[in-house]
């Protein structure tokens, strides 16, 4: 992964979170019309970087990033 994909998909994960509150494949998905791999990636590429930003949700059973934890990892 070189920086430059790492920061298209950082930037995609912040204007979700901002947009939505929160960042899941499924709204990756729907905001920039993703297929499920291609959402599942930018996901991939931002946890190799920051591991601890997305948890597993029980509840849907995916991977989700909250604003809030974004916004962190995003002034750093």
């Amino acid at each position: 992964m070189n920086d430059n994909e790492f920061q298209k998909s950082f930037q995609m994960i912040v204007e979700v979170a901002t947009q939505h509150g929160f960042v899941t494949r499924d709204s990756l998905m729907k905001a920039y019309g993703l297929t499920a791999m291609e959402s599942s990636q930018v996901i991939r590429m931002v946890m190799q970087k920051h591991p601890d930003l997305f948890k597993w949700d029980h509840a849907s059973l995916s991977h989700r990033a909250h604003l809030e934890d974004v916004e962190k990892k995003n002034s750093t």
